[in-house]
């Protein structure tokens, strides 16, 4: 119903066109999206804000009076880590196992969460840094906390360790409220940039040094983009937010849906790896002060701070490292605890909005595993470029716990969104929007028959540093090129 949603695209023009399924731009664009309760053939009306003992989706709806079909019971509630294994500290509060998950089913969990709890503080007390090179990379702990939790614990232990301990739950979000029957979401992807660097690798291209050179990824494709463009490709992530900033003046968004490449090229070097002089230009003042705040949440075009809205953050592979060294990706949760306007809680994750009548779920998803496991350029776990002439000095971290956790993570992924569409469903979400950072692929496919069962509206992607409105039936990596 092309009256109720549009996107708006700043690269070139603005269109109007019916939700199916979105790929965005590289840096240079964003998007609009425009949502209202019209999304279901029936109007139902929101069942309030989910209820907040415990991560995970909010019951099914109570039975209704009068005859009619038994109702199915509302999903048992999941478990406290604490309540289950004696090793996770009881002031942990976001740590949660499903129904079936105990301590018989995982005789040595136990004991492997105290060994890799005491472990890393022993040695991160020693300054050992290549000792926990591999919890770094492994997303035990981030350098912003450096501190090891029962749920990444958890996680490490099913994901990279054959699976010892069971998969914790993704935290539950509290639900968004907004008054009005209609409200805005802003996509942006793959915005990540690199620092001013003084080696410019673009020179012989017609590129002034210093230049962020994250931003010329499409120079083969565009050759004038340095002689004739080079200011529109080297200050492409501001111009973009400064009219996001300016467009949400008149119409302020709800949230952002942001598909992850954040950080170009590897994300934040492990402290190892860091220490060592691996992109020792990213650091986390850059990440989350200047590449974020001052850019977004900051931005001159914005005196009201009508963008400073929930960002809805994912990861995407050059989150993980790209193809260099395998990063510490674990941070970019951690800055969720930093800045109430990153939301990264989890690898995947559901958030609710409410509107004046009906509500939305977003699921955000970690779609990275068709670039997990090659030997090329785009192989994460293999990391090609951790090696001279790229990093001489880098260190690789584990490359077969890495695929392992590739896989893994990817399955409790599936497993988690189809019981949680069918929940949203039975919840009477009005719009259901599935995100991820991959816009094609057979990891996506998957994920696309999931809600293609579920009856899912709108798929939102990046990754291929392109414009494009895919339609059903279609290939991705269509669009006007970035």
């Amino acid at each position: 119903n092309s009256r109720n949603h549009k996107i708006v695209s700043w690269l070139l023009c603005l269109i109007a066109l019916p939700i199916m399924r979105v790929e965005l731009a590289a840096c240079l664009s964003a998007s609009v999206l425009v949502l209202s309760g019209c999304g279901s053939s029936s109007p139902s009306p929101s069942p309030g804000p989910s209820p907040s003992p415990g991560p995970g989706p909010s019951p099914g709806p109570g039975p209704s009076p009068g005859p009619g079909p038994t109702p199915t019971p509302p999903p048992p509630k999941p478990k406290a880590c604490s309540d289950v294994f004696k090793s996770c500290p009881s002031k942990e509060t976001d740590c949660f196992l499903n129904e079936g998950d105990d301590a018989s089913s995982f005789s040595s969990c136990d004991a492997a969460i105290k060994h890799v709890l005491s472990d890393f503080e022993s040695k991160k007390s020693a300054k050992d840094m290549a000792g926990i090179n591999d919890y770094i990379a492994g997303g035990v702990a981030g350098s912003a906390l450096m501190e090891a939790s029962c749920l990444t614990v958890l996680r490490y232990l099913h994901t990279s360790k054959n699976q010892q301990c069971p998969m914790p739950r993704p935290p539950t979000l509290p639900d968004m409220e907004q008054k009005a029957a209609t409200f805005t979401l802003f996509t942006l992807g793959d915005w990540g940039p690199t620092g001013d660097n003084p080696g410019c690798p673009y020179t012989d291209k017609g590129c002034p040094s210093p230049c962020r050179f994250s931003m010329f990824a499409n120079i083969e494709r565009i050759p004038d983009s340095c002689s004739t463009l080079f200011d529109r490709n080297n200050n492409a992530q501001q111009t973009v937010a400064d009219q996001m900033a300016k467009a949400a003046q008149d119409t302020p968004p709800a949230a952002v849906i942001n598909v992850g490449d954040n950080f170009y090229f590897g994300g934040l070097s492990t402290p190892l790896n860091f220490a060592a002089g691996v992109s020792a230009d990213i650091t986390m003042d850059y990440m989350l002060n200047t590449s974020f705040r001052q850019v977004y949440l900051n931005n001159t075009n914005d005196p009201d701070g009508k963008l400073n809205v929930p960002f809805l953050g994912m990861l995407g592979n050059h989150d993980y490292g790209g193809a260099g060294c395998l990063a510490d990706w674990q941070v970019q949760l951690e800055f969720s605890k930093l800045e109430k306007n990153w939301v990264m809680p989890f690898q995947y994750y559901r958030q609710r909005i409410h509107a004046d009548g009906y509500f939305i779920d977003i699921f955000v998803n970690e779609i990275n595993e068709d670039d997990c496991c090659g030997t090329d350029d785009h192989g994460i776990c293999h990391q090609k470029l951790c090696a001279a002439p790229d990093y001489p000095t880098g260190t690789k971290a584990d490359e077969q716990e890495c695929m392992a956790r590739a896989h893994t993570v990817f399955d409790r992924n599936k497993e988690w969104l189809k019981e949680e569409l069918q929940k949203s469903k039975a919840d009477g979400a009005r719009w259901q929007i599935v995100a991820g950072h991959f816009s094609d692929g057979h990891a996506l496919d998957e994920v696309k028959q999931m809600m293609i069962s579920a009856g899912a509206h709108l798929y939102v992607g990046g990754h291929t540093h392109k414009q494009a409105w895919i339609k059903k039936g279609t290939s991705g990596s269509q669009g006007v090129d970035s």
